[in-house]
């Protein structure tokens, strides 16, 4: 039996905590996997590296608190992680321009990504599937998910996948002064 999890979080702001659900499910029960017509899927590599990140910047820079990294900078936060998991790390093109991406390290789920413009077609549904096979055929028993609790389209997703909250976490950020203040 391998168990998925997705642990949610809350409000992105610099000075904010929020607890953040934690929803659990066993991964046999995921939905079959169905990739929507004219959808190539990119095995984890330059290519897919390249075309994830358009991916990745177009998904999420409307989204509060977008980092705006760049592409070096991702994709160091990512594949410089040790546990970083390219066997189950992809990227999807739809006619040929990137569409969505799923990241993995070892049995988390780190980003998955779809372009608004190819939304409510089934590719979070078919990255995160893929995904989870392949990392519970690498031997977790136990796949974990991060998604942010103000995403109702992915929280409706991972539901729709049989999620349910199992537990809750927080997150903290200390806003540092800068100049000439004294920060003792």
């Amino acid at each position: 039996m391998h168990i998925l999890t997705i642990q949610t979080f809350g409000s992105m702001g610099p000075t904010r905590c929020t607890p953040l659900p934690w929803p659990i499910q066993d991964a046999s029960e995921i939905l079959p996997l169905r990739w929507p017509p004219g959808v190539a899927v990119l095995e984890w590599g330059s290519e897919a590296a390249v075309a994830s990140f358009e991916a990745y910047k177009t998904a999420f820079r409307e989204r509060p608190g977008f980092p705006a990294w760049s592409q070096a900078e991702w994709l160091e936060r990512l594949t410089g992680d040790p546990d970083f998991m390219h066997g189950a790390s992809l990227c999807a093109l739809l006619d040929g321009e990137p569409a969505g991406f799923v990241v993995c390290s070892r049995g988390w789920i780190d980003q998955v990504g779809v372009v608004p413009a190819h939304r409510r077609l089934g590719l979070a549904t078919a990255l995160t599937a893929e995904a989870s096979a392949r990392l519970g055929g690498l031997g977790f028993d136990v796949v974990r998910l991060h998604v942010n609790v103000n995403n109702a389209g992915a929280l409706a997703t991972w539901q729709r996948l049989g999620f349910r909250d199992c537990g809750r976490r927080g997150r903290f950020e200390r806003v540092v002064p800068t100049g000439d203040a004294d920060t003792r």
